[in-house]
């Protein structure tokens, strides 16, 4: 006998777009900042100030910005915050060994041996990232990862510009990917009444989506280019 499996309440149609326009300012924040800094408006990491400026003024908009809920916000941030650092000093830690220990340039010649070409070594990296995904987080698979590959892919002359977006597609899509997508499990974290293999179901569009863009941007680089091209005119 086979257990039923729960499956989420379906909402309307109606409804959904009605619960769309309520997110009207996150929307609003997304192009105030992604239109400022390819505008040159600002830079990125001024981008995040500039955010949270938006952000509060929407809270303090819809009167939910308490001092309590200020107080929340800011140890969170200094959670967060506490826990990035930790990651990044470990990462350059990481990064300094396997430059001493000599793992870059003993990569450099695993590929000069069996004569791979960039591309394919791009997508070896792909694939690895696919797999560190499931596990990992984010920000630890780059910060990570980039100083090693980033060694490795220069002298081979790939456009990191194009790798980078390449990489944050791949690393994004592992964190959806059964078994062990992270970020599903967050989702199950914040839910109550569905199961996880539910929202495995559910993303799975979105997978197929990320897979196609995957395969785009690797086959077209010039998608990828053509944002950063137009800025340097």
């Amino acid at each position: 006998m086979t257990r039923p499996r729960p499956s989420a309440e379906r909402v309307p149609m109606a409804e959904r777009f009605r619960l769309v326009l309520k997110v009207w300012g996150i929307v609003v924040i997304f192009v105030v900042i992604i239109g400022g800094i390819y505008m040159g408006i600002f830079t990125a990491t001024e981008a995040a100030g500039v955010g949270v400026i938006f952000a509060a003024l929407f809270a303090m908009f819809r009167k939910r910005l308490t001092w309590r809920s200020l107080w929340e916000s800011l140890v969170e941030t200094g959670i967060t915050t506490g826990m990035i650092f930790i990651v990044a000093i470990g990462a350059l830690i990481f990064s300094n060994f396997v430059n001493i220990a000599g793992f870059t340039r003993a990569m450099t010649d695993v590929l000069a041996f069996y004569d791979l070409s960039p591309f394919q070594v791009v997508l070896c990296i792909v694939l690895a990232y696919l797999a560190m995904g499931c596990v990992f987080d984010s920000i630890a698979m780059l910060t990570l990862t980039v100083p090693v590959v980033a060694a490795i892919l220069k002298p081979m002359g790939v456009d990191m510009v194009w790798f980078g977006i390449v990489a944050v597609i791949a690393i994004e899509l592992g964190l959806i990917t059964p078994p062990v997508g992270i970020n599903v499990f967050v989702v199950k974290a914040a839910t109550t009444g569905i199961s996880v293999w539910t929202i495995f179901r559910g993303v799975m569009p979105f997978v197929g989506a990320m897979l196609v863009l995957l395969g785009l941007v690797l086959a077209f680089p010039s998608i990828a280019n053509l944002v950063p091209s137009l800025m340097g005119r």
